[in-house]
């Protein structure tokens, strides 16, 4: 699997329309498909199956956040989720934090130059140590008298 989307066109030698295509991509259906990719050693034209393959999820990732829409409105967790390709797992791990936790976990969340294997990992570690700070910061501030 390839790590970057470079590393991904090299193995599978994605022409110059199917590199294109796959940068043009939404951050976490990006990362989706080049986990899911995985062509019939026979495959004549790997470019134009990656194409239509990236356009399925695409337009399956559209159909998906247009059903996630709460009464007219974004669930910001869920697109949190969905731009960073992090798991169901994550979703449920984000959703167990106070709300103030929750807004500053995604705002501050911003990892660069991860491979799509180690953002669970990084989501994971980054979330309970922003939550292991807060509850530092919290106890400091009552033995100050702070509220």
């Amino acid at each position: 699997e390839g790590t970057t989307p470079d590393a991904f066109v090299r193995r599978w030698c994605l022409n110059d329309e199917a590199r294109t295509l796959l940068l043009s991509l939404e951050s976490s259906v990006r990362h989706r498909v080049m986990r899911k990719f995985a062509p019939q050693d026979d495959t004549r034209d790997v470019s134009a199956l990656f194409c239509r393959f990236a356009s399925s999820v695409a337009a399956s990732d559209a159909d998906r956040l247009s059903s996630e829409r709460i009464d007219g409105h974004d669930d910001p967790i869920a697109g949190f989720i969905r731009k960073w390709g992090l798991t169901a797992e994550d979703d449920n791990f984000l959703r167990t934090l106070e709300p103030s936790l929750q807004r500053l976990v995604m705002d501050k969340f911003s990892p660069r130059g991860e491979t799509v294997s180690s953002l669970h990992a990084l989501f994971t570690s980054f979330v309970r140590s922003i939550t292991r700070n807060k509850l530092v910061i919290r106890e400091r501030d009552q033995n100050r008298g702070v509220r």
